[in-house]
């Protein structure tokens, strides 16, 4: 965890490899475009990175580049044709870590804001659309008791997961 140097001086988990700084969710689309951003304890494990295309292979800074939801980062027209003959939209993941490229109607992120103007302009994300397509809603998968549960039982059934060595 650490500070990022921008103007907003926001705590983030997300580092920039190729400028070793923190850098968070506003930063990264406006000085880190191209940076492959991983987490902190990432970085700490193996600061070596290759900053190509997910997609090609090629090196990021020959093309213009789009950051996926999951802060991956790819060439724009790479994600513009590489999923041109898919129609089901579980498999439109990201090569490197398999989360949904594809962000959740609700999710409230300048990346999300930013690849949800992108996504209407790419032929197989209008395609799906057009096809009655809706993107999923993001909900925390943190379990809450229902209104005929109390909360006892769902610490019992929290406890009874845990491994205490």
């Amino acid at each position: 965890m650490g500070i990022c140097r921008c103007h907003r001086l926001s705590t983030t988990n997300h580092f920039c490899y190729e400028h070793r700084m923190n850098v968070c969710q506003y930063c990264v689309l406006e000085s880190h475009q191209n940076c492959i951003v991983k987490s902190y304890n990432s970085w700490l494990n193996s600061s070596e990175f290759n900053a190509i295309c997910l997609f090609c292979g090629e090196k990021l800074d020959i093309q213009e580049c789009i950051r996926l939801y999951c802060w991956d980062v790819v060439h724009k027209n790479c994600l513009a044709s590489k999923y041109n003959d898919e129609t089901d939209p579980i498999k439109i993941i990201c090569p490197e870590c398999s989360a949904p490229i594809i962000p959740p109607s609700n999710a409230e992120s300048p990346i999300a804001d930013e690849l949800n103007s992108i996504l209407p302009n790419i032929g197989w994300y209008q395609n799906l659309i057009d096809s009655g397509f809706k993107p999923s809603v993001y909900s925390p998968t943190r379990k809450t008791p229902k209104s005929n549960e109390t909360f006892s039982s769902v610490n019992q059934t929290l406890d009874s997961s845990c491994i205490i060595n």
